[in-house]
């Protein structure tokens, strides 16, 4: 009974399907970052300053700038934390490499533990300044090469009886 008084208030529902992403507006940071519910996420540096228009679904976004779909993303779990893309933002940190001891986003910029140890290899045998210069020439070449190609040689050049390197070596 209470089912059929239910069926007698209850409307139809209307033609149109609901969307299956929110759509938000963001301005990309001097930082070349945006802010999706409060996660953050880097984007390409040419679009410092610029309003981009992020569709946020379940699993990832996709950010355009006016109609052009510039990147897709996968979405980060969680309402925290950051998602930063090395490739978006070397060039820029190769113009300062002072600013990446300081980059708040440091961690992010290790794609997996075998840089770590390659940085903390530079940086122990060239000195800090020189080291993080080395490491970031490093993350260039492989953004250029992809990670497949450098990962091989930079294990064997992390040998512990392997001579001081450079990122040129590879």
């Amino acid at each position: 009974t209470r089912l059929a008084e239910e069926f007698k208030v209850m409307r139809a529902l209307p033609p149109s399907r609901l969307s299956e992403y929110d759509e938000l507006s963001c301005r990309v940071s001097q930082h070349s970052t945006i802010r999706v519910k409060k996660v953050v996420y880097s984007v390409p540096a040419r679009l410092i300053g610029q309003q981009v228009r992020v569709e946020v679904y379940e699993g990832q976004l996709k950010i355009f700038h006016g109609r052009e779909l510039l990147l897709s993303l996968a979405r980060a779990r969680g309402d925290r934390g950051a998602v930063i893309d090395y490739r978006h933002v070397i060039e820029a940190l190769l113009r300062k490499p002072g600013a990446f001891a300081r980059y708040h986003y440091r961690e992010e910029l290790f794609p997996s533990r075998t840089y770590r140890l390659a940085y903390d290899r530079l940086v122990a045998d060239h000195g800090p300044g020189p080291g993080e210069l080395e490491y970031l020439r490093l993350l260039k070449l492989t953004a250029e090469l992809g990670a497949n190609a450098i990962e091989g040689l930079l294990a064997e050049m992390l040998a512990p009886d392997s001579p001081p390197w450079r990122a040129a070596t590879l």
